[in-house]
């Protein structure tokens, strides 16, 4: 396996921007990787920012060039990686489960947050971003941090975080790696099926009835589906069909 990762002590931005401040790994099948143990200004979904506590946690950003896949399957890559990080902390803890689209959940705690940025370049995925900050060893959370969950608060084990990141590095290779095979023997619906199958399998309230928030107000909706964009579908108690982008919908315990 090609990776190279970068240790930083301190991160006073983001692990992102520490990472576009390096060369591109330059192959395709390569992995590359900034990680900090202390970031000051972790970045979250939209406006959000991510608590990165004092040398407890995990805050990643991994660097790849996937020249094979088209812009239009982007959120291929987005599976492949959040089933990367999912298979990491399954290891230690079977009852994970992805938030739509990609946070990691357990028992309706979170324990890591994932922010994807790319590069699109004559309709290819020049390059991807995929930041990662994982709750490894903190045992206490600001009163203002809504419903978080670290490993040490499962199952109480203290971690070597740098033994741990180069863990969740091989998982997040395996997975990447796997999707490249995919890519390059099957027809491109045959992947996304396959792929968006294992995804749904773990997605959390997927064929539950529960309250989203839509346009403002709580509507009561199932999870159906997601599209190759990766909006999420959901149906309605009266039968209406809502399809939605990252940040048109919320969980109603994120209102």
């Amino acid at each position: 396996m090609n990776r190279n990762l970068h240790y930083i002590p301190l991160v006073e931005g983001s692990t992102q921007e520490a990472a576009e401040a390096l060369p591109l790994p330059g192959e395709e099948g390569s992995l590359g990787a900034v990680y900090t143990f202390c970031q000051q200004a972790g970045r979250g979904q939209g406006q959000n920012k991510w608590f990165g506590g004092q040398g407890k946690n995990i805050a990643a950003t991994f660097v790849l060039e996937p020249f094979f896949l088209p812009a239009s399957h982007l959120f291929l890559l987005n599976i492949s990686l959040s089933l990367g990080v999912l298979a990491y902390v399954r290891q230690r803890q079977g009852d994970f489960l992805l938030k739509w689209p990609n946070d990691i959940y357990w028992h309706g705690r979170k324990a890591g947050g994932i922010l994807l940025a790319s590069r699109i370049c004559e309709n290819r995925v020049r390059c991807l971003y995929f930041g990662l900050g994982l709750n490894i060893n903190q045992d206490v959370f600001p009163d203002a941090i809504p419903h978080p969950v670290s490993l040490w608060q499962i199952d109480g084990k203290s971690r070597d975080l740098h033994a741990e990141m180069g863990e969740l590095a091989d998982c997040l290779h395996e997975s990447y790696a796997c999707l490249r095979r995919d890519w390059s023997g099957k027809e491109p619906d045959t992947v996304w099926d396959r792929w968006k199958s294992a995804y749904l399998e773990v997605l959390l309230f997927r064929g539950q009835w529960k309250y989203f928030i839509w346009k403002g107000k709580a509507v009561e909706a199932c999870i159906l589906d997601v599209d190759t964009y990766g909006r999420l579908i959901l149906g309605t108690r009266s039968g209406n069909r809502i399809v939605a982008d990252i940040k048109e919908v919320r969980y109603d315990f994120d209102a």
